[in-house]
């Protein structure tokens, strides 16, 4: 592995970035500048829902696996192209077409030594992704990066990088978390003519698999078609009159998280 990165960088002329990236974030390279051999197009880097940076490049001609050649991730965490050695990378992330194998390593001022971090590999569908998690990196939050992919080894390797000189640049931006649902303990379970019916403890799940309390909530219920004023915290009391009895009863829930405020399905109870 450490071959492959001589070979890398050797093949390499030094040219610094001043793009701003966003997330998630798209960028090309000529696509056929390659020959018949391995070849990068598009390009997209993301903060993905599982926690990954992912590297996802289209790709043409790529070896299959069991045949020489390679695919490298370099990322430059310092910004810093005088540190690191490909691309000024401090940490390469590389697969090994031919033996499958993947590897994370980091620039200890000398040479690429193996360093602990979760990473994901998978090519297929004309495409290849990798995948590491920030703490991987040092726990980088922006990087300036470069993606290589190549048809056999060792000095007679035809090897594309993308882009072509200098390298690309990303900030990591979590993933919008918004809510899916909103999960109400109503008290008594079913509203009943002449009594009190609530909602005192309102959940939210989130996109990202966590369930909370809702931070800000507001309940909006029709009883018979016609609305119902609540009061207390959401305004998610209500008092069911006497002759409601048979009733339809509807409460629908508008929950404020992050700023943004989006209204969910009724729950519908009959009034017993």
């Amino acid at each position: 592995m450490k071959t492959l990165c001589a070979l890398a960088a050797g093949a390499l002329t030094l040219v610094l970035p001043a793009a701003a990236g966003s997330a998630p974030a798209s960028f090309s390279d000529p696509s056929g500048d390659n020959g018949a051999a391995a070849d990068i197009g598009a390009v997209t880097a993301d903060l993905t829902a599982d926690g990954f940076i992912t590297l996802k490049a289209s790709t043409a001609n790529l070896p299959p696996v069991g045949q020489p050649g390679f695919v490298v991730a370099a990322f430059d965490t310092d910004r810093n192209g005088a540190t690191g050695s490909l691309m000024g990378g401090d940490y390469v992330l590389l697969f090994d077409i031919q033996s499958g194998g993947r590897i994370l390593q980091h620039w200890n001022g000398t040479e690429y030594a193996d360093t602990p971090g979760d990473t994901i590999v998978t090519l297929g569908n004309g495409a290849v992704e990798l995948k590491v998690k920030p703490a991987g990196l040092g726990g980088a939050t922006a990087f300036n990066f470069v993606v290589a992919v190549a048809t056999g080894s060792g000095d007679a390797a035809a090897i594309d990088f993308a882009p072509d000189g200098g390298t690309w640049f990303y900030e990591l931006k979590a993933p919008v978390v918004t809510v899916d649902r909103v999960n109400a303990r109503f008290v008594p379970a079913a509203p009943r003519a002449g009594a009190v019916f609530q909602a005192p403890i309102v959940r939210i799940r989130l996109s990202d698999g966590r369930t909370i309390l809702a931070p800000k909530y507001r309940c909006v219920a029709q009883l018979g078609g016609k609305l119902l004023r609540g009061s207390g915290k959401g305004s998610c009391t209500f008092r069911i009159p006497q002759n409601a009895k048979g009733k339809r009863l509807s409460v629908a829930f508008f929950v404020t998280y992050n700023g943004v405020t989006d209204a969910f399905d009724p729950y519908v109870f009959k009034v017993r």
